[in-house]
């Protein structure tokens, strides 16, 4: 991503997540009927945090014109239904993509937490503006959270929370709780960081949580990545939306830094991918679909658009060969959204490559 500017990928996925809270519990247009019980209120929980979220980005923090897009659409139900309809005509089931693929990240962590909760912590790589860590740190209050993002992007998210909160406490005089256990550790992955993801997590590097409502909204609580991040401790780790940016070498660091760091039984590591063609594109079992070649293609030239382009891929085939020889091994038991309960039908075809596929990594002693 371009140095100094917010991840533009990253607001435009918290977009169409954001869309989805104009959308009423029980519609079913856009294929939601195909969403469980339980994956529609996930969803509509989730997706009115975001927009109330995305809606405090200040104008200065974001490209004007993907700024005013977000202001324009998420203002009111009229735009923002008319906005996702042409953008589901543009991209077809593509659009289905950043909803599963959060609601697996999600349910991963909740079986997880349900698991490991006596003695666990969550790490979430690339975290962008999702609210998944803001939402579960208040429900496992002695569980640590830690997102790990690029500065620019992790100096918009906290600007945002500290302008909603602001937002709250004038509208309606309530004093909201940020949570004590969310922490945000800025450093660049990939490429010529200057500092890796293991010593930002293990060398007393400085990271950041929000203060309580008692504090001016200024005040930023600092406290070293050593006293909250504990080495050797099962860990949910979440790479979302990361992997497709990287080079096939930077994957496979990120991987060795985490097993050295938390490499210990119990821990385990959900992630995404896309299976890319050799035009860069995300492939999709419908790649003779005009339509869905024109919506691969229409992302390609978007991320790259935006400085954001596509880098490693794979054929779901030669995952494991991927984690040959590391301490890494796919989870034969790793629930899909089907079975995680989240969708109602198992013919259901979100175009799994374009949208990533998700696959569970347990650490293996």
């Amino acid at each position: 991503m371009i140095e100094g500017r917010a991840s533009l990928t990253a607001a435009t996925v918290a977009l169409v997540v954001a869309l989805e809270s104009y959308v009423s519990h029980d519609s079913a247009i856009a294929g939601d009927e195909h969403l469980s019980e339980t994956g529609r209120s996930t969803i509509h929980t989730s997706s009115r945090l975001q927009r109330d979220i995305l809606l405090c980005m200040s104008r200065q923090r974001m490209f004007l014109p993907l700024w005013t897009l977000l202001q324009a659409v998420l203002c009111h139900a009229i735009p923002a239904n008319w906005f996702r309809r042409f953008w589901q005509w543009a991209m077809g089931k593509t659009m289905q993509g950043p909803k599963l693929r959060k609601l697996y990240m999600e349910q991963q962590v909740r079986t997880f937490l349900q698991k490991q909760h006596a003695k666990a912590q969550v790490l979430i790589l690339a975290a962008g503006y999702d609210t998944m860590a803001y939402r579960l740190a208040h429900e496992y209050p002695d569980v640590n959270f830690v997102e790990v993002d690029h500065p620019s992007t992790g100096a918009t998210k906290i600007e945002m929370f500290q302008r909603y909160f602001a937002h709250k406490r004038r509208a309606i005089g309530d004093e909201l709780h940020f949570p004590g256990n969310l922490y945000f550790c800025h450093i660049k992955l990939g490429g010529d960081a200057p500092t890796t993801l293991k010593g930002a997590l293990t060398e007393g590097y400085m990271i950041h949580h929000l203060p309580s409502p008692s504090r001016t909204a200024s005040q930023m609580v600092q406290s070293s990545s050593n006293q909250v991040f504990h080495a050797n401790t099962p860990t949910m780790v979440v790479m979302e939306g990361l992997s497709f940016y990287l080079s096939e070498e930077e994957n496979r660091s990120i991987f060795e830094q985490i097993d050295s760091v938390v490499g210990c039984p119990g821990t385990v590591m959900a992630f995404d991918y896309f299976h890319l063609d050799e035009y860069k594109r995300p492939q999709t079992k419908d790649t003779k679909k005009t339509l869905t070649a024109l919506g691969s293609t229409f992302l390609k030239y978007k991320v790259k658009l935006f400085g954001e382009p596509f880098v490693w891929g794979t054929d779901p085939k030669e995952l494991p060969g991927f984690f040959r020889g590391t301490n890494w091994r796919l989870m034969k038991n790793a629930e899909t959204v089907q079975e995680a309960g989240l969708l109602s039908s198992t013919t259901f075809d979100c175009g799994p490559q374009s949208t990533s596929l998700q696959l569970g990594i347990e650490y293996e002693a």
